[in-house]
């Protein structure tokens, strides 16, 4: 995927993550505050739709993702956030008539407590790292080393046709029965021909006969 494709899913992921972010915050702190309220009980779904909220965040912040998926919840958020601590009341009358159903609760205790800006801080500063706005391009494969010999040459067994390790039988030739190669710096040993009687082996060489 080059670079251009990636941010423009970044901008649909950041403005399509922004609301149901907001909306999954409000609506489990208005739950877990009603079940703590009423029953003085944990509201499973309270934690649920937080965790969920939490998971979208914490993908707006990967590495993979484009900055811009992290930049635009984080510029809302932190408008919004900012607003709250300046303008708490005339947020409040204006907004809070665009929230479904108690949503508005949530909303309260994320603005007022600071939360909602904190969260903004943080996806503003996970959009700041370079690498993110790059594609990282995978270095050039580098090609495998031949080896400096095959299979047969020095210091490897020969193939069918091929000579053998010195000192080592021929098997080379099939049928035949294997011969012994000249060991290096010495005389081939004498090898009788068919039919014949074996020879004694030479006499070691005395200097002075």
């Amino acid at each position: 995927m080059n670079n251009a494709a990636r941010h423009a899913l970044g901008i649909v992921a950041g403005v399509v993550a922004a609301p149901v972010v907001l909306l999954l915050w409000c609506y489990g702190i208005t739950e877990a505050s009603r079940m703590y309220r009423l029953a003085m009980e944990v509201s499973v779904l309270g934690i649920v739709l937080l965790t969920a909220g939490g998971v979208i965040v914490g993908w707006l912040c990967g590495s993979r993702v484009s900055p811009l998926a992290s930049l635009i919840p984080g510029l809302v958020f932190g408008g919004l956030g900012a607003a709250a601590l300046v303008e708490p009341y005339v947020l409040s009358r204006h907004l809070l008539d665009f929230l479904p159903g108690d949503t508005g609760v949530g909303f309260l205790t994320l603005s007022g407590t600071g939360l909602l800006l904190a969260v903004g801080a943080v996806l503003l500063a996970a959009s700041v790292p370079p690498s993110r706005w790059v594609v990282l391009q995978r270095p050039p494969a580098v090609p495998y080393p031949q080896l400096p010999f095959a299979v047969g040459g020095p210091g490897q067994p020969g193939g069918p046709g091929q000579p053998g390790v010195p000192g080592q039988p021929d098997f080379s030739a099939p049928g035949q029965p294997p011969t012994d190669r000249p060991v290096a710096g010495g005389s081939s040993p004498a090898v009788p021909p068919p039919g014949a009687a074996p020879q004694p082996p030479p006499l070691p060489y005395q200097p002075g006969a």
